[in-house]
């Protein structure tokens, strides 16, 4: 498998609450066939987040692997949080977020804010 002709896509999220336990922000699934790789998520904050960090985490529908991360800080409306964690224990001979093919995915809200938004991008290599 290469990535090297890979295709790139970004999925965005708006306006996604991430509260502590804000649950499911959105679901997508790559290419049939594909397997992907995790390259980047980022956040635009569209509602002040207060008092703690919240964060998103990509991971498959079955909740059994994540692929990766991001811890959105304190942050006033429309500041930007993009400090990716990849999460390297997926089965993958490239020891990086190796996502499946044909895997429905979801990306989740939680954290410790009491209150906080953002649009959301998260973008997969698919090979």
């Amino acid at each position: 498998m290469s990535y090297s002709n890979g295709i790139q896509m970004t999925y965005t999220v708006s306006a996604s609450a991430i509260l502590s336990a804000a649950g499911q922000a959105g679901n997508f699934a790559g290419p049939a066939g594909m397997t992907g790789r995790l390259v980047a998520i980022a956040a635009v904050v569209t509602t002040g987040v207060t008092v703690a960090a919240g964060s998103v985490t990509l991971r498959d529908k079955a909740a059994t692997q994540t692929y990766g991360s991001l811890s959105v800080p304190v942050l006033a409306a429309d500041a930007v949080a993009n400090g990716l964690v990849i999460d390297d224990s997926s089965d993958t001979p490239t020891d990086t977020a190796f996502i499946p093919a044909d895997t429905a995915l979801e990306l989740d809200g939680d954290g410790a804010a009491t209150a906080g938004a953002a649009d959301f991008h998260v973008t997969i290599e698919w090979s």
